[in-house]
């Protein structure tokens, strides 16, 4: 028998509507059993609750090539997430887990957005995160993309902490991350970014 890891998430402090929270978890529930990356989720919900099954996924020690190798394959798997119309929320290294086989996305919860004393609290983790969506009160593909860039960042250079994070305002900074003007977010993907990073290291490791 799998383990699972049991979750449950109130309702009393939301932010979105009902029919968006369960539109969520049926998206969740049924890309956890068309995409390969993503472990088997599932959720029941009642009128104050949310309560989410996701299998636990054991994850092996393998070299950093071998991570590289698979979080290409990572890349391409979150490229088709975008005709689902879902965003995972918060991408980074402690919602990763590395396999011989495959690497796993896990942690997809139901809630990215709840309020507490009046305050909005965002599910994505500082600072793996687009400000605009945070002054828009929502989480899309850009947060997603960001996460990933930092995600690609630590496993090619093996360190963490490689930006000065008080100088994020604003996503202008991506801009001049990735050359890209104007639209930044529209002519991103996340096979794109892999690129970006690898090439930015590999120049590195020539020179």
């Amino acid at each position: 028998m799998k383990k699972e890891i049991i979750k449950k998430f109130s309702l009393k402090n939301s932010f979105h509507s009902i029919k968006y929270i369960k539109n969520r978890c049926k998206k969740i529930n049924h890309i956890s059993h068309k995409l390969s990356f993503i472990p088997f989720t599932d959720f029941k919900l009642n009128d104050y609750e949310i309560v989410s099954r996701q299998m636990i996924i054991k994850p092996d020690k393998i070299k950093r090539k071998k991570k590289l190798i698979l979080l290409k394959n990572l890349a391409l798997n979150l490229d088709k997430l975008k005709k689902f119309h879902i965003t995972h929320g918060d991408i980074n290294f402690k919602n990763i887990v590395f396999t011989k086989k495959r690497i796993f996305l896990i942690d997809w919860e139901p809630l990215l957005i709840k309020r507490v004393n009046k305050k909005l609290i965002f599910r994505s983790t500082f600072p793996y995160h687009s400000i605009s969506d945070l002054k828009k009160k929502q989480i899309t593909r850009k947060t997603d993309l960001i996460g990933f860039l930092f995600l690609c960042e630590r496993l090619f250079s093996g360190k963490t902490n490689l930006f000065n994070f008080s100088n994020l305002k604003n996503d202008k900074w991506l801009e001049d991350y990735t050359m890209i003007k104007n639209n930044v977010f529209f002519k991103l993907n996340f096979r794109h970014i892999y690129k970006l990073v690898r090439f930015k290291y590999r120049s590195q490791n020539s020179n």
